[in-house]
């Protein structure tokens, strides 16, 4: 852009233009709705100014860059007829943009220019460069942007000392740029030499220089004093589309010899389980199907906490005949809302004792067998919305929440989650459909899907997907003349659609919280009432009358209710945090209950848009998390069940926010934070859409699949794992252990005591601060891991890396037991300086150290069950 506004302005061919010191202000991500323009401001010693601004949907200009542009000085193409012989290592430029997408720099087909890359020792890649297809040629190009931004990144892989791991953790990008000239057509193929002159003694900085060559050596173009600097992903700038998911249902084929005959020549019996009166019919019509072949098959009440312990404890004491399988019978059918507002209650209880009554089998089971458990079945009808005709029941997506929470891969995440290791399916039969020929035909297909449903003889599976947001129909997503109410919108997700709704014009908003606003609040309400009219109505949402004084409030001016967030919720976060009665009710009570009083009292409203703040979790499955995964799954069952019952809905599953709501306070390894204005752009797109549910997230398969590579044998990522490219770097020949800059594990026998303390000590912080993305400066080695923000799944990328490290087999308990980096190197410390490796005489301190974990762990989590606040 500045080479084209200078030749433009000055009357001058490009070669005879220099651009010189050009900083970059802020990033600016282009589409099709910002407005981009160039402005030169002519100086009088013939250097002129130029920035380039842009223009959003609010009308306000912002400053993105800055440049001074002159007549160059010693035009003429400079030769260079010795371009270097390749000897250095070669890098795949597929593994390179694989990277370059885990980081959340997302280059389309015309930007993926770079096909040789060869790494030099200093700092230095030579590259080819060959401009795609798709990058379309443009007479007015002074340099191809596809051409330039190649050879930048030829410049950022010639950093020292990083892998593909490290690119994708934290890329390098450019923030100035000393000097750009071009001195002949480049065209559309060029050699590459990138030199880093320097790098920043932190290594967050680099500077360096590019050299644009033809065949023959002649040099084209040339950027000098490029300064380069390491972004934290959340930084970096993320189109939409890349940030949005959904499911799908995918059908899947069935085996001939599947069909009604699954486990058929098995004689062993089963532990049948069911619930309401309709249930125990599709319990008992299974139970005589197999017991005809000799399978036992006694019936117990799901309900009776008791009698499901003694029929699996039975099950297992018969260890010469394990059961096939643990069945549950779910039953329900399709929702029925017509009687929700004089039975709120109930519906509430039913689906929160369900998930209760569901997580007590689980435990029973897990906890019952020595070997590998029984796989665990839950049926259900008619709940899930696998055709365009069907309403589900937010019930049976409750349930899926839940068991998407077990399946979460990942063995050790789930353990230090607490949750139980159990393998389980959901299996959705139609309303009419013979679930006796569902299962047993699910039972001789191999596979692990956790979520199927059957519809007739045809079989589905759900799959995450990416999704593209379609455009809104109709007007404006807000009105002047309507009213909008916001639960949790004194928290800092509802603030955020507080101050969307007033900045579109919106007549009046109605915030709701349990308390009044904070002080810190009040300043922020007091001007945004200058431009609209505010009201605040305490009260908690999920209790009778509250929903009703919401919708009064809203129309007590005259202005009509157009629009509802429903945004409350409590997160019961924490490295532990088992599933019981308490948290349930805790999570379920804002988030699904909450929901459901809102919608009995806007059912008769002619609304715009009526949006559920729901989780990625409940796409996700988050250990440690079952009570609010199930919640926010129940929200979005609820919003599919209006659609199908021709109201607004919407159900935005977030993921981690940066700055405001609960978010702000975690640390999930599987997601990198959202910042409030990506979440507005968001908001903004999906409002009033024609979507049920869409997952917004920065989501990170690549750290995942590092803790745990069972993410790549899930067929449910499958899809994005291929769209990332992931899968040929971690499931082929470099992982990430083995391509970042790992701590290298010394010669321990030869290092005295204390020595070899200190070595392990800064060895274990350099791999912390690594799983935290901090300085290991910052890392208080006497603090506890939850406490610094360590999650079960970084816990499982710290455990990968201390094995390489310390060179010895380490178990996932040694984090309960040794929680602090003093304690683990303590404990390390002992394990390599013992000869008898048999003999642990670190036993009492493990058990002290494990003690005291415990006791701070379910300290943190209580006091974080007590923190209400809108968010995620």
């Amino acid at each position: 852009m500045a080479l084209a506004a200078g030749a433009e302005a000055l009357g001058l061919r490009a070669h005879a233009v220099t651009v010189d010191r050009l900083e970059v202000e802020q990033m600016l991500p282009l589409d099709r709705r910002i407005q981009v323009t160039t402005r030169l401001v002519r100086g009088a010693d013939h250097e002129h100014r130029f920035e380039i601004y842009t223009r959003a949907a609010e009308d306000r200009w912002c400053r993105h860059a800055v440049a001074r542009i002159a007549a160059a000085h010693g035009s003429a193409p400079r030769p260079r007829t010795d371009p270097s012989e390749d000897s250095g290592t070669a890098v795949s430029p597929t593994d390179f943009y694989a990277a370059q997408r885990e980081a959340g720099v997302h280059r389309g087909p015309a930007l993926r220019a770079l096909s040789r890359i060869s790494l030099t020792a200093g700092g230095r890649a030579e590259t080819e460069i060959e401009l795609p297809e798709e990058a379309a040629p443009y007479p007015a190009y002074r340099i191809h942007p596809a051409m330039l931004d190649a050879a930048i990144q030829s410049l950022t892989v010639a950093v020292p000392g990083r892998g593909m791991a490290d690119v994708a953790d934290e890329p390098y990008l450019p923030v100035a740029l000393g000097s750009v000239r071009v001195f002949a057509d480049v065209g559309r193929y060029a050699r590459c030499r990138a030199d880093v002159v320097t790098l920043d003694d932190d290594g967050r900085g680099a500077l360096g220089r590019i050299i644009l060559m033809n065949d023959s050596g002649t040099v084209t173009a040339e950027v000098t004093a490029i300064q380069l600097r390491r972004m934290p992903r959340g930084a970096v700038p993320m189109p939409l589309v890349h940030k949005l998911f959904d499911t799908v249902w995918q059908h899947t084929a069935v085996p001939a010899a599947a069909s009604g005959h699954g486990g058929a020549a098995s004689t062993r019996g089963w532990v049948v389980l069911a619930g309401d009166a309709d249930a125990r019919a599709d319990a008992q019509r299974f139970a005589d199907a197999v017991g005809s072949s000799g399978r036992p098959a006694n019936i117990t009440d799901l309900m009776d906490e008791s009698g499901v312990s003694a029929a699996v404890a039975d099950a297992a004491a018969r260890s010469e005949r394990p059961p096939e399988g643990v069945v549950v019978f779910v039953g329900g059918g399709p929702f029925d809302g017509s009687d929700v507002a004089d039975d709120a209650d109930r519906t509430i209880a039913r689906g929160r004792d369900l998930v209760s009554a569901l997580s007590v089998t689980a435990r029973s089971v897990a906890g019952a067998w020595p070997g590998r458990s029984p796989r665990l079945w839950v049926l259900t009808r008619g709940g899930l919305v696998v055709d365009g005709d069907e309403s589900g029941h937010p019930t049976t997506c409750a349930l899926k929440g839940l068991i998407r929470t077990w399946d979460y891969p990942g063995e050790a995440a789930r353990m230090l989650a607490d949750e139980p290791d159990v393998r389980a399916t959901l299996v959705d039969v139609g309303t009419a459909d013979d679930v006796v020929a569902a299962i047993t035909s699910e039972l001789a297909i191999s596979g692990d899907d956790d979520v199927v449903a059957w519809r007739g003889d045809r079989r589905y599976v759900e799959r995450l997907s990416r999704v593209t947001p379609e455009p809104r129909e109709g007007g404006p997503a807000v009105r002047t003349d309507g009213s909008y109410i916001v639960t949790g919108g004194m928290g800092g997700l509802g603030m955020v659609v507080v101050r969307w709704l007033v900045d579109n014009g919106a007549g009046r908003v109605i915030l709701n919280g349990r308390n009044g606003p904070a002080d810190t609040l009040r300043g922020d309400l007091a001007e945004l009432g200058t431009r609209a009219e505010i009201a605040v109505v305490t009260g908690d949402i999920s209790s009778r009358g509250v929903a009703e004084r919401l919708v009064a409030a809203a129309e007590e001016t005259g202005l009509p209710l157009r629009g509802v967030v429903h945004a409350a919720g409590v997160a019961d976060d924490g490295v532990v945090a088992a599933l019981n009665q308490a948290n349930l009710e805790r999570t379920w009570a804002p988030k699904a209950a909450g929901a459901l009083r809102l919608h009995v009292a806007t059912a008769d409203r002619q609304l715009d848009w009526w949006v559920g703040y729901s989780s990625v979790s409940s796409m996700l499955g988050a250990p440690g998390q079952a009570a609010y995964a199930s919640a926010n799954a129940w929200l979005d069952g609820l919003v599919a069940w209006r659609r199908a019952a021709g109201l607004p809905a919407t159900a935005i599953n977030w993921g981690q926010w940066s700055d405001v709501g609960m978010g702000r306070s975690l640390t999930l390894s599987v997601l990198d934070p959202i910042t409030p204005a990506e979440g507005r752009e968001a908001l903004e797109a999906l409002v009033g859409g024609s979507r049920a549910r869409v997952g917004v997230a920065r989501l990170r398969l690549d750290r995942a699949a590092a803790a745990s590579p069972e993410f790549f044998e899930k067929g449910y990522y499958a899809a994005l794992i291929e769209d990332s490219g992931s899968s040929s770097r971690h499931g082929g020949s470099a992982t990430d252990g083995e391509t970042r800059s790992a701590a290298t594990a010394p010669a321990w026998s030869e290092l005295s005591g204390n020595e070899l303390r200190a070595q392990l000590a800064d060895g274990l912080t350099d791999i912390l601060a690594r799983e935290l993305r901090m300085p290991p400066s910052a890392v208080d080695r006497e603090r506890s891991f939850p406490e610094l923000g360590l999650d079960s799944m970084m816990a499982m990328g710290l455990l990968k890396e201390a094995r390489q490290f310390v060179g010895v087999e380490l178990s996932a308990t040694m984090l309960w037991n040794h929680p602090t980096i003093a304690a683990l190197t303590g404990y390390l410390a002992e394990i390599l300086d013992t000869e008898d490796m048999s003999d642990d005489s670190s036993l009492d301190v493990a058990c002290e150290s494990a003690s005291s974990v415990l006791d701070a762990l379910f300290d943190s989590v209580e006091a974080a069950s007590a923190r209400s606040e809108s968010g995620i």
